[in-house]
């Protein structure tokens, strides 16, 4: 039985990572107007008439999910009643660049789980990911000051 999914709502990124994969299928990869509204209250049909206890979803992109946010909003509000009541445990991974107090607080409200990514020291993630280690630090930081009280698992990261 399907007890998961994933739901890629865009196809744009504000950063040019140099191992992305998204480079490689940039020409083959289309925005597409997809409604994710009907596909919501197929998974919260399909959970009901399972009668299923917990369903993981996430957010993702295949680029950067914040950049569409506005949307992402509507798509975790539409279903919230799932997320607070614990039968959809919803997650989302952005680099993190677009990230702040607000959107923390929001995804905290409806237990939304964020992800992001850092790829070691400063000198090998800014070498990959476009000079952005010291602002995804700040984040990292945010996001312990917002969550820490929910975090379950939590991975301290160094500088050197």
């Amino acid at each position: 039985m399907v007890t998961r999914a994933c739901i890629s709502i865009n196809n744009r990124c504000n950063l040019n990572c140099t191992y992305c994969h998204f480079h490689e299928k940039k020409d083959y990869i289309q925005e597409d107007n997809m409604d994710v509204i009907t596909i919501l209250d197929i998974i919260t049909s399909h959970i009901e008439d399972n009668d299923i206890d917990l369903f993981k979803l996430g957010f993702v992109g295949n680029g950067e999910p914040m950049l569409d946010y506005e949307k992402l909003k509507q798509y975790i509000a539409h279903i919230g009643d799932y997320l607070k009541s614990g039968r959809i445990a919803a997650y989302t991974i952005t680099n993190g660049l677009l990230v702040d107090r607000e959107k923390l607080e929001f995804f905290k409200e409806y237990n939304v789980n964020v992800g992001f990514s850092v790829d070691g020291i400063s000198a090998i993630h800014d070498k990959y990911r476009c000079g952005t280690h010291e602002r995804v630090m700040e984040i990292a930081r945010l996001i312990y000051i917002c969550y820490a009280r929910l975090i379950k698992d939590f991975c301290i990261l160094v500088s050197e």
